[in-house]
């Protein structure tokens, strides 16, 4: 065999190899915060009888994505898993910046509501930082019927990657 050959065999199986063992793809909360929402007769728009506002909203940048390691396209899917939830009470999120790192990132600026199926949220490329996100609930769900009380879910984003 000649010399020419060996390499080239040499780096056919080092190449598959390296893609074998490339990093995962991650997805990063830089600010794992939760957003309480502590509702009292103070946050009600009227008198007794009357509901809270009609929508509730969170900072602007209440949780921050970083996207690493990225090779190709992506998206990035929104679910939510339920601990103690009443069904009248809708939470909602979007992307109130493209962050920083000279991506590409498209969808997911207006509110969507976040369901106990994943959802599509936004798709990019490259690995951007600091990608904000706010969320919103209807405040209205006293008048729905929901019982006062503690409620809770889980919000969970999952990355796909060469789309």
């Amino acid at each position: 065999m000649t010399l020419k050959r060996s390499v080239w065999l040499i780096l056919l199986i080092a190449l598959p190899a390296s893609m074998v063992f490339a990093p995962p793809l991650r997805l990063r909360l830089n600010n794992n915060s939760d957003w309480i929402l502590d509702l009292g007769v103070a946050d009600i728009t009227g008198l007794a009888g009357s509901d809270f506002a009609a929508d509730i909203e969170s900072a602007a940048a209440e949780q921050e994505i970083r996207i690493s390691n990225a090779i190709g396209n992506w998206r990035v899917d929104v679910s939510r898993a339920d601990t103690s939830w009443h069904s009248s009470i809708l939470v909602y999120v979007r992307r109130t910046s493209d962050g920083t790192g000279g991506t590409t990132i498209s969808g997911g600026t207006a509110y969507q509501e976040i369901t106990t199926t994943d959802t599509s949220f936004f798709t990019g490329t490259g690995n951007p930082r600091d990608v904000a996100l706010q969320f919103r609930t209807n405040g209205e769900f006293a008048g729905a019927g929901v019982p006062s009380g503690s409620y809770s879910t889980t919000v969970t984003y999952t990355i796909t990657d060469n789309l």
